[in-house]
C-alpha cells in the first residue's frame, strides 16, 4: 500500500513542503510530533485506531527516507497563503506595527499595552485601532511564539467583524476628535460630511 494511500486510510497527510505530519479529522486538524511512538499514541487515544492498524502508520513512518519535522520547527507559511481545510481556521487578530498574531483579542490588547502604548499615545487611538481582525493558521491549535500564518479565506485576508467588536469600533471611531458636534438636529455634522 502506499505511502498516500496508508496515511489517508487514517486521515493522515503530509505537507511536503514543510514535512509535517497533519491529522485531518475534524476534531484535530494540527500537525503532529513526528515520532512513530507518538503518532500512535495520538492515534490510539484520540480516534480509538486499534494496535494492529496503527501498526501501518508507525512502520510507514520508520521507513521513511527523509524525516518528518516537528510543527514547533517547521517552515510557517507566507502570508496570504491559501485556506487549508487540513488545519484548525483561528478567528485571530494581527499587529499593525509588529508582527505579533494570536487568537485572543485579550493577548492582543495586552501586547499593545505593553509594546505599542507611546505609539498609541502619539495617534491618539484606542488600542483597538491597532490592530486587525483577520484569518490565521498554524502547525498546532496554540502555537508558542506566535507561530501563526494569514490566510485567505472567502476572498479575503481580513476577518469580518461582528457583534462586540463592530460596536467597540463604532464606539472608538466616535470617540475621535471633531466627532462629535451636533448640527442642531441630533445629528453628527462631521460624521456624515466624512461618510
Amino acid at each position: 500500500m502506499s505511502e498516500v494511500a496508508v496515511l489517508s486510510r487514517f486521515n493522515l497527510s503530509i505537507d511536503h513542503h514543510a514535512q509535517v505530519l497533519i491529522c485531518c479529522h475534524d476534531t484535530c486538524r494540527i500537525a503532529l510530533l513526528p515520532s512513530p511512538a507518538q503518532v500512535s499514541e495520538h492515534l490510539r487515544k484520540k480516534h480509538n485506531i486499534p494496535a494492529a492498524e496503527r501498526r501501518l502508520v508507525t512502520d510507514l513512518l520508520k521507513a521513511r527516507i527523509s524525516p518528518l519535522q516537528s510543527p514547533s520547527e517547521a517552515p510557517i507559511r507566507q502570508d496570504g497563503a491559501a485556506y487549508d481545510p487540513n488545519l484548525h481556521l483561528v478567528h485571530g487578530f494581527t499587529c499593525k506595527f509588529c508582527n505579533e498574531r494570536t487568537g485572543s483579542s485579550q493577548v492582543m490588547s495586552r501586547h499593545m499595552a505593553r509594546e505599542h502604548e507611546k505609539q498609541r499615545f502619539q495617534l491618539g487611538v484606542r488600542r483597538k485601532a491597532m490592530y486587525e481582525p483577520v484569518y490565521l493558521q498554524a502547525w498546532t491549535k496554540s502555537p508558542s511564539g506566535g507561530r501563526y500564518w494569514i490566510v485567505e479565506y472567502g476572498g479575503s485576508t481580513i476577518r469580518p467583524v461582528r457583534g462586540k467588536e463592530v460596536y467597540d469600533h463604532l464606539e472608538d471611531v466616535f470617540e475621535r476628535p471633531g466627532w462629535r458636534e451636533p448640527d442642531g438636529n441630533g445629528l453628527l455634522k462631521e460624521s456624515i460630511e466624512n461618510c
